[in-house]
């Protein structure tokens, strides 16, 4: 996993509002962002997330905390982890990204992208 991640991605507390997690994926020009509570994992938040909390009638969750919005648990691997074991159980649970996690910290995140550049790098070679 290490040599296919995206090292290190940009994170979000989980106290903070879907609003700031709305600016801070427009910001990174990111699609999925890792929940934490201090360096901890607690589960992710994706462009698709907020899609759906969008389509809610009467729902004002621009004020509304991630905790309470968010996946979780959020989908974690090792960086060890072989990729055709982490990219199949994302495709048998249709999970669009994985956060590496080393040692209870987040160190990297696996994204459906990232297997697609895996892909095309092995083709081309």
């Amino acid at each position: 996993m290490r040599e296919v991640m995206t090292p290190m991605p940009v994170t979000i507390q989980s106290d903070f509002t879907v609003a700031d997690a709305a600016q801070v994926m427009y910001d990174k020009d990111i699609r999925h962002l890792p929940v934490v509570d201090g360096n901890v994992v607690v589960g992710i938040l994706t462009q698709r997330d907020l899609i759906l909390l969008e389509g809610v009638p009467d729902l004002h969750a621009d004020g509304l905390p991630i905790h309470q919005v968010m996946t979780k648990p959020a989908f974690t691997c090792a960086p060890d982890d072989p990729l055709d074991q982490v990219a199949g159980e994302m495709y048998e649970k249709k999970i669009g990204s994985a956060i590496v996690v080393e040692e209870g910290q987040p160190i990297g995140i696996f994204t459906t992208t990232d297997a697609l550049k895996a892909i095309v790098d092995l083709l081309g070679r």
